[in-house]
Order: C-alpha cells, then structure tokens, then sequence
C-alpha cells in the first residue's frame, strides 16, 4: 500500500513540474541604409529555472514586382532582380555564433528573353501581358531567415529585468540589366520587414501545493524505508 501511495505521489509532482514555454515576437518596418531595430522580452526568472532558449531572426519582402517592356526592333536579353545584401548585424545579447547574418539577405534574379517590338507604343512603358516583348515578374514572398538555440552557458545574456535588441542595416535595391537600348520597366519596391522570435523553455517553480505534495512524498519514502528496514 505504502509503495502504491508513494508511486501516485511522484506521478503527482512530476506531471506539475512539467517544462513551460513561453514566447515573444517582434517586427518593424525597414528601410534600406538605416539601422532597423527591434526588441524582445528577456527571460523573467521570477517565473523559474530557465533550461532553453531558440531564437529566429528573418528579413521578408512582399509585393515586389518587376515589369519590362521592350521597344527595340530587336530581340533582347538581360535580367530583373532584387538584392538585400546587409552592411550590419548586431543584438544586445550575445548569439554566440547562432545566427549567420548571411543568410538573413535575400539575392533573387531572374533572366528574360525579350522579343522584338510588337504593336504596342514605341518610347514608353506598356503592359501588354502575353506579348512577347513583354514580361512581369513578381517572385511572390521573400524571405532571410536564420535561427538556433542557444548554449546554456550564454542563458545569461537573455534572463532578466527588459528586453534586449537586435539591429540590422540593409542596403535594398530592385532593379534590371539590359545590354541593349528601348528597354522600358515599371518596378515596384516590395514592403520590407525585420522579424523576430524568442522561445523560452523552463521549468516553473513549484507552488506551494507542489511543495506540500514533494514534503509528503519525502514523508512516505522515510515512512516506507523504516518499514522496510524492521
């Protein structure tokens, strides 16, 4: 009876003692050559021991377009594309190496054969979908992302009163490359965003319920050892 009892008490206390997470998310409008920052919650040990914490930083773009209209009587060829290419990456708290800058930048181009100039009006942009002088690009979502956990010898950076910040400058440029000349376009520079999420894994401290239920067990376990022992 006693070990029934002392196996139900430490079911009890291990299924409230079970690991928590808890989450912050940030995002704020960038522009391209300036610092761009934001902020996330630290970790408030009031709420108990930390034991994880995973981070995920991204760039994204939206609604990015490209269309380029050929007025030449020849055939041409060349590119349309989009760069997010990062001058610096840097937080408050230290990383530790878990988040390459690199792959938060964004290098997407496409190639295009244009044709020979159809009926459309010669020196100046017309939209003329399925003409073969004619192409729109819109790559649709367009995302940097990188992310990690951290060590637990860093929990330190990311525990306490606040919030720490993380601050990227991004060069952005939307553009086309053509060789030859009567080449026409009408771009459209995507919404650009810098994101980002904390994680945090812990175990909570244990409510006086709890405390009462872990003295109890502690109570049937000497009960159960002297017990055993006469």
């Amino acid at each position: 009876m006693k070990k029934t009892t002392l196996a139900i008490t430490a079911l009890l206390i291990a299924g409230s003692l079970h690991a928590n997470t808890i989450e912050y998310t940030n995002s704020i409008s960038m522009a391209s050559g300036v610092d761009s920052t934001f902020t996330l919650n630290k970790f408030d040990v009031t709420l108990g021991t930390l034991t994880g914490v995973y981070i995920a930083y991204w760039t994204q773009f939206e609604d990015l377009r490209v269309q380029v209209d050929n007025d030449s009587v020849a055939p041409q060829s060349g590119n349309v594309g989009f760069n997010c290419t990062l001058s610096s990456f840097s937080s408050s708290a230290n990383n530790f190496g878990t988040i390459n800058s690199l792959l938060l930048q964004v290098v997407r181009n496409q190639n295009y054969s244009l044709g020979a100039t159809t009926s459309d009006a010669i020196g100046v942009f017309d939209a003329q979908p399925g003409s073969d002088d004619y192409r729109d690009w819109a790559p649709g979502t367009l995302t940097g992302f990188d992310d990690g956990d951290i060590a637990s010898y860093g929990f330190s950076e990311y525990t306490g009163a606040g919030t720490y910040s993380v601050t990227i400058n991004a060069t952005m440029l939307t553009g086309i490359d053509f060789a030859g000349d009567s080449i026409y376009s009408k771009l459209n520079s995507p919404s650009s965003t810098w994101n980002g999420k904390v994680i945090y894994t812990y175990t909570p401290i244990p409510e006086p319920a709890t405390a009462s239920m872990m003295a109890l067990a502690g109570l049937i376990a000497l009960l159960a050892r002297r017990h055993f022992m006469d």
